[in-house]
């Protein structure tokens, strides 16, 4: 039997203290009642980026990837390719820490359940995408990548993306979202409970947590020779003292994730071939691409912005050769159940490739209201004309 690995992203699997994920009370993330009274704090690592931060972090356990979020791409894949062999694993990850190291996790179960009879598949949403690169990256060295057939990455920033200045720069959406719903929860508890009314949490409460997870820094946008002409200021933000001193950003984070990580990133032995990799990305949506103002690093004014995007990563970011590529018209958040991926996402994983690049035809009907685009990777700002759309049959490439 064949397993198709489903991935979450960033803030996308369960972590939990205590031995037992089945306990409600002990999820911390994801649960507003627990948050409410104060317990988002109690995600902050140590500076070493692995233990929690004294004194209230708290060690977490990884539980499943959030069901409410992912169940059903992973129900969709159960349903579509459970009757050909395959089992829908989801895979969990602790998403606060260093992407490579989650890889290894992943490596080690695909070492489990795969075999080159049976090679496995992956579907990975957003920062899971760059786990499943370094999973892929880990079997490579160590001659089995004939463990994996295909993987699929949906949103996947592998040039990075400037979602973590926004969130550094007070302005993510999702950051806001939660400081206001723990506060009108904590709020709601202490009036009809009469209990002592949890602290006030404000976003950059929210944000220095984040400030302390590895895996935030990782995902800034990459530097290479493509940045160097179309976002030259790009370097500047792995500086610490180009950004406020209350966000509490880490030297120690910000040089390993411009060294180390970045390096991993270029190195071709990260990206699978064409024969193996699918990326899928959104557009459309308001997104920040550049740098355009270091002085005023930690406010959105900073970064300009895009409509080639899904509102957190580029549509350059998350297309990439070598590989097949599909592009929809949604938001980060919402592809993993837009429509017409779901309709088409077994097809993209059991699509037979023989190794070479990618045609500059589509091989598969991937139509009901799919917008498709095959061959070259897309670099800069996107226009509409760059696609073809599956409903109206019209191509204007």
């Amino acid at each position: 039997m064949r397993t198709c690995y489903v991935v979450p992203g960033i803030l996308g699997s369960q972590l939990y203290t205590g031995d037992d994920a089945t306990i409600s009370d002990r999820v911390i993330w994801v649960n507003l009642t627990q948050l409410a009274l104060g317990l988002f704090p109690a995600l902050a690592l140590a500076p070493n980026g692995v233990d929690p931060l004294p004194p209230h972090g708290a060690l977490c356990h990884v539980g499943q990837p959030l069901p409410d979020y992912y169940g059903t791409l992973a129900s969709t894949l159960h349903a579509d390719l459970g009757p050909l062999g395959y089992q829908v694993r989801p895979f969990g990850y602790d998403w606060r820490k260093a992407i490579f190291g989650q890889g290894e996790f992943l490596a080690a179960d695909i070492l489990n359940f795969a075999t080159p009879e049976d090679p496995c598949s992956i579907v990975a949403h957003s920062q899971g995408g760059l786990v499943a690169r370094s999973a892929w990256a880990i079997l490579v060295a160590s001659g089995k990548s004939n463990l994996v057939r295909r993987i699929v990455t949906l949103g996947t920033p592998h040039r990075g993306s400037y979602a973590p200045v926004m969130v550094w720069s007070l302005q993510e959406e999702l950051i806001s979202q939660l400081a206001f719903a723990c506060n009108a929860l904590g709020g709601l508890i202490a009036g009809d409970f009469g209990i002592i009314p949890a602290p006030y949490t404000s976003p950059l409460d929210l944000t220095k947590v984040t400030a302390t997870w590895p895996a935030f820094y990782q995902m800034l946008p990459l530097i290479d020779s493509l940045s160097a002409i179309g976002d030259p200021l790009r370097p500047e933000l792995f500086q610490l003292d180009n950004w406020p001193a209350d966000r509490q950003l880490s030297s120690l984070h910000l040089s390993s994730s411009s060294t180390t990580w970045q390096a991993f990133l270029r190195n071709p032995l990260s990206m699978p071939p064409a024969e193996v990799l699918t990326t899928v990305g959104g557009t459309g949506r308001t997104t920040p691409w550049e740098l355009r103002d270091v002085e005023e690093l930690g406010d959105p004014v900073a970064i300009a912005m895009t409509s080639s995007g899904d509102t957190r990563v580029t549509l350059d970011s998350s297309l990439v050769l070598p590989g097949y590529a599909a592009v929809f018209p949604c938001g980060h958040a919402d592809i993993i159940n837009f429509p017409s991926l779901l309709s088409g996402i077994a097809g993209m994983v059991l699509a037979e490739r023989a190794p070479g690049p990618p045609p500059l035809q589509p091989v598969e009907d991937l139509s009901n209201g799919l917008v498709i685009q095959f061959g070259p990777p897309i670099r800069g700002n996107v226009t509409a004309t760059t696609f073809v759309d599956c409903r109206s049959g019209m191509c204007s490439c």
